[in-house]
């Protein structure tokens, strides 16, 4: 697809750099703190939900460190990228209650995914944050666990442009305002006087408190810099 802009109309699984955002859907609806530590051995086995009781049935969600990371923080997900964390966090498992696929659709979208930008350019897509509807009627199959532990890695089902996910990082950055991404700063005529600036225009203000933002954000400053 040659003539495909990519940027806005490419639609693929973000993969971890999603991540911020069930991080932040976990911190607003309580589910974790910033000290709230999570196990990771570089294997979940996660109990099939038809046969909980018959270990031989459970499935393996692996980490990207087979090793496993140890105890982890929510600092230390950010910046190692966890995935066992983030499984849990969004799936839950065992006695830990995680946020569920309705919570973490719902912020995903409150970030902008499964959604046009708006931006002035033809052709953008609209990227997928997938539900349990979706699934029956797309595959005629329910949906599992194991389902919402690939969407909270940014995997399975879940498509973003690559706009999308750059204008969610841009909320996560800017203390949680969403734009509407824009291609002109300024109109100016032929002597090069201005006839227009364009001013910011603003999708929705993302409901999570600056704190919470300001905790992800520090989690994916450790990325860069421990």
């Amino acid at each position: 697809s040659p003539l495909l802009n990519h940027a806005i109309g490419g639609e693929y699984p973000p993969g971890s750099t999603f991540k911020i955002v069930p991080a932040a859907a976990a911190l607003e609806e309580g589910v974790i703190t910033a000290n709230t530590q999570l196990y990771c051995a570089g294997t979940l086995w996660l109990p099939n939900e038809f046969m909980p009781d018959d270990p031989s049935k459970a499935q393996p969600f692996y980490c990207w460190v087979h090793s496993g990371h140890g105890v982890v923080n929510l600092a230390a997900s950010l910046a190692y990228s966890c995935d066992i964390y983030y499984y849990q966090v969004g799936g839950g498992y065992k006695d830990f209650r995680g946020l569920g696929l309705e919570r973490l659709g719902r912020y995903a979208r409150e970030f902008g995914f499964g959604a046009r930008t708006g931006i002035a350019l033809p052709g953008e897509a609209a990227g997928l944050v997938p539900t349990e509807r979706w699934k029956r009627e797309n595959w005629d199959m329910n949906w599992v666990t194991g389902d919402t532990y690939n969407i909270s890695i940014g995997q399975g089902y879940i498509l973003s442009t690559p706009l999308q996910l750059l204008n969610a990082f841009a909320a996560i950055a800017n203390g949680g305002t969403l734009y509407r991404p824009q291609v002109v700063h300024q109109i100016v005529d032929v002597d090069g006087n201005v006839v227009q600036t364009m001013q910011p225009e603003m999708i929705r203000q993302v409901p999570v408190s600056p704190q919470n933002i300001e905790l992800v954000r520090s989690g994916m400053r450790a990325a860069a810099t421990w």
